[in-house]
């Protein structure tokens, strides 16, 4: 009988979740130059891009990252979080993407012929349960809905997630070549990224990382 109010808890949450609302999902950014210029691709989502016609990635070999910058625009959301753990998390997503994308593709610093520039704009942090969330994946109620939600592509239950916008230049011409605002969880299995906000942000960053460099990679690896 004691663990009926958690899973009373577990039942509600889905619902809960998708009632909530953001500005994200009627406009981009509003503090984003390139607000304009990107397409909303899907009625209600948070996913907004911008891409060059004609794009190809091919003749870049090498890429320069950018310090994550901190979105202070009118519409951040970063609710109780403090600018302290906001710079922290800007750290963490600066390192962890830099460490995923010279596995695959070299990380330069001086800008020049057939080099990208990439920046990360963290525009809001959901902050995660920690500990709550932990519990909510290993107990045979949570992990059996976690499950569900790994299947389904969601992210977990009580877990955070991050909004984030991401840009790419060429770093000679300061052309911009892509633009997308996104917003991602750890996938709905991912235990350790429930332990605290700051561990749902490197394995987001990490997951970041590796989408950046396996596109960069199949760009000079094109399947034949």
């Amino acid at each position: 009988m004691k663990s009926l109010p958690l899973i009373a808890l577990l039942l509600t949450l889905p619902a809960v979740a998708a009632a909530k609302d953001t500005p994200t999902k009627q406009r981009p950014p509003a503090g984003m130059a390139e607000a304009a210029m990107m397409a909303h691709d899907k009625p209600k989502s948070e996913s907004w891009t911008y891409k060059k016609q004609g794009l190809s990635l091919a003749p870049y070999s090498k890429i320069i990252i950018d310090k994550t910058v901190i979105y202070n625009g009118p519409d951040a959301q970063f609710g109780k979080i403090s600018a302290a753990d906001q710079a922290q998390f800007g750290e963490y997503i600066t390192a962890e993407i830099e460490i995923e994308v010279q596995k695959k593709f070299p990380v330069v610093q001086t800008a020049g012929p057939g080099t990208l520039r990439l920046r990360v704009t963290l525009l809001g942090v959901e902050a995660t349960a920690g500990g709550v969330a932990t519990v909510t994946h290993v107990l045979p109620m949570g992990l059996a809905l976690n499950a569900l939600k790994s299947v389904a592509g969601k992210s977990g239950t009580m877990t955070g997630s991050l909004l984030f916008a991401v840009e790419v230049w060429d770093s000679q011409t300061n052309e911009l070549l892509y633009a997308a605002v996104r917003r991602k969880s750890p996938g709905a299995m991912d235990i350790p990224a429930t332990v605290s906000t700051g561990d749902t942000v490197k394995e987001v960053a990490k997951d970041l990382g590796r989408d950046i460099a396996d596109r960069l990679d199949k760009a000079q690896h094109p399947a034949s």
